[in-house]
């Protein structure tokens, strides 16, 4: 059973590695090694958010993300699914909960920035109606844009 949550300051050495491991599944607006000190400022802020999906209490995903309610937009900054777990719908259902909480606070679209080349990726943004803009995808919430 998969549970998803909000990250807490003791995780930070399993999202490093998670992050950091080139095996694994990415989706990163700025790829890169996750510093702890990144980690803090953003558990620490109101409008970025980082969700942790786990199975029997080790962290298999997480996305972290950023919610501008004035330009009613969440944007992506990052994705990570540990390579043995992909394929088993967790992208799935991290955006599921990342497109609820969007709705919930009105947002009329969420994007993310596309830095691999990792076919599987933009396979999933097409196929789940989000719209390419170069290396953006956004998928609209409300109506066509």
């Amino acid at each position: 059973m998969y549970k998803i949550r909000e990250a807490r300051l003791g995780d930070f050495a399993e999202l490093a590695k998670l992050n950091d491991t080139c095996e694994n599944i990415h989706l990163a607006a700025e790829p890169g090694k996750l510093v702890k000190e990144f980690f803090v400022d953003c558990l620490k802020q109101d409008n970025v958010r980082l969700l942790v999906v786990e199975k029997s209490g080790v962290i298999v995903a997480f996305i972290l993300f950023r919610m501008d309610q004035t330009a009613g937009e969440f944007h992506i900054d990052k994705l990570s699914i540990k390579s043995g777990y992909a394929g088993k719908g967790l992208d799935e259902h991290l955006y599921q909960k990342l497109e609820r909480l969007a709705l919930k606070k009105d947002a009329v679209q969420i994007t993310a920035t596309i830095s691999t080349t990792n076919l599987a990726v933009h396979d999933f943004f097409k196929r789940n109606g989000w719209k390419q803009k170069n290396q953006v995808y956004i998928k609209y919430l409300e109506g066509e844009n």
